[in-house]
């Protein structure tokens, strides 16, 4: 019987393993040969060595899932140690906060409103991001920036110091664990999951609230995340820029007239980091959805001009854009986080100036129901994407609006754009579901709680 067994790495194997069998072999042979171990002292400090040694090779020679978990047991070792004596230190009125991207989403509309109430009066907010020099012309009382991983180790200290001290951690997408059991977290998360990112949630470390829009999504959440917490509905902070007011002012920031914009946000399929375990290979040839090569592109581009639609497309912060940065094309427009920043505009203050969103897999579908446009969902690497990512619930049960599994479905979709008065209170129904609160106040109930608690933990 034929099994068709691989030699080559039958054999590459039996080498991994024969390597760490010699090397025990030679240290036992050197210890009990050359070493005279006629004392305890002696022994104990040999058995030491060979247990370091052999434990050593052992790691080095672990498949990469392994060490991963490895990894992850020795952290949270040391991280309970390091929570043990941080507990005799003293808590400090500092506020962190971080957001992905950086400066962003709900966390930044609550800072906002700290500022508006002059909360940095009575604490230092500190802002934990991927580089602080980008923040240098921000001059603002009791406002800091520190780095979240690079840095020297002076600066690595000083933020492990705060990450101590700090009375509240606010934390979205970069996990800020606590260290300090008397320090009250919020977890405002990057959005409600309709893709599995199960072992990414299981990472998060200890959760005193979280933050949700609905009841719908407290099953989910625990299930997620793996733990209990005291779930807040007071809906998503950053969802109060989508009721943007001087819409006027954004599209002259973008240097736009009266074209219908369409925001499509697809989210990651391939990651720069290729070793990423979400990375999903389906062969996206431009890296985005429904179109795969510069030709149809350019065929779309000229129909956007022609129906005077512009499409902007923002690429998940995950997703490598080195296939499509390089397209110049008159309406179709790819932007990114740092495009945005240098405009001043929000994301969801984009999204609120729009006509309709292209979406897939993404939580801003959830989001976006609030403003009752019509909502394109790409779905031509469903299956592929539900076998490598997976799904919280069916999505076609969870999801509403138009899919779309092709060009000829992209078309038609752009033609409800175009007579979007036929979409009137289409998603009223299943907005509620997903949104208690329909209004541009999340952000006042969520600052108002924060407060509370503050004081109740002085």
């Amino acid at each position: 019987k034929k099994i068709k067994l691989d030699i080559p790495k039958y054999w590459k194997m039996i080498l991994r393993y024969l390597f760490p069998i010699s090397i025990y072999t030679c240290l036992t042979l050197f210890l009990t040969r050359f070493i005279n171990l006629n004392n305890w002292v002696k022994l104990i400090c040999a058995g030491i060595i060979y247990s370091f040694i052999y434990l050593l090779i052992i790691y080095m020679i672990l498949p990469k899932e392994d060490k991963f978990k490895l990894n992850n047991i020795i952290k949270n070792i040391c991280f309970k140690i390091i929570n043990i004596i941080s507990s005799l230190i003293p808590l400090k009125n500092y506020i962190l906060i971080e957001s992905g991207p950086d400066f962003s989403d709900s966390a930044y509309n609550l800072y906002l409103q700290m500022l508006k109430n002059n909360l940095n009066e009575k604490y230092k907010l500190v802002w934990i991001v991927s580089d602080k020099n980008k923040f240098n012309n921000i001059h603002i009382k009791n406002v800091k920036f520190i780095n979240y991983n690079k840095g020297s180790i002076l600066q690595k200290i000083r933020k492990l110091y705060y990450n101590i001290t700090a009375r509240m951690i606010i934390d979205s997408n970069k996990y800020v664990k606590k260290i300090n059991k008397r320090q009250i977290r919020i977890h405002l998360t990057h959005g409600m999951p309709i893709k599995k990112v199960t072992s990414y949630f299981r990472e998060s470390g200890e959760i005193d609230y979280i933050i949700s829009p609905s009841k719908f999504f407290d099953k989910i959440l625990c299930n997620e995340f793996n733990q209990s917490f005291d779930i807040k509905h007071f809906g998503m902070a950053r969802n109060d820029s989508l009721f943007i007011k001087d819409k006027d002012e954004i599209r002259k920031k973008l240097n736009l007239n009266n074209e219908k914009i369409i925001v499509w946000l697809p989210t990651y399929r391939e990651r720069e980091n290729k070793n990423c375990e979400f990375n999903v290979n389906c062969n996206l040839k431009l890296g985005i959805p429904v179109f795969y090569d510069e030709k149809s592109l350019n065929e779309l581009n000229e129909y956007l001009k022609e129906k005077n639609l512009i499409i902007l497309l923002k690429v998940h912060p995950a997703q490598d854009i080195s296939k499509i940065k390089k397209l110049d094309l008159s309406n179709f427009k790819v932007i990114d986080d740092n495009y945005l920043l240098s405009k001043n505009i929000l994301l969801y203050e984009l999204l609120g100036i729009s006509s309709s969103l292209i979406t897939d897999y993404s939580s801003v579908f959830y989001d976006y129901l609030l403003l009752n446009n019509p909502i394109g969902l790409t779905i031509d690497d469903i299956e592929i994407y539900e076998k490598n990512v997976g799904f919280v619930d069916n999505y076609y049960e969870i999801t509403d609006g138009e899919y779309i599994k092709n060009i000829d479905d992209f078309y038609k979709y752009l033609e409800v754009v175009l007579n979007k008065e036929k979409y009137v209170n289409k998603y009223n129904e299943i907005c509620k579901k997903y949104n208690k609160y329909l209004d541009d106040k999340a952000t006042i109930r969520l600052y108002e709680f924060i407060c509370d608690l503050l004081i109740i933990n002085r």
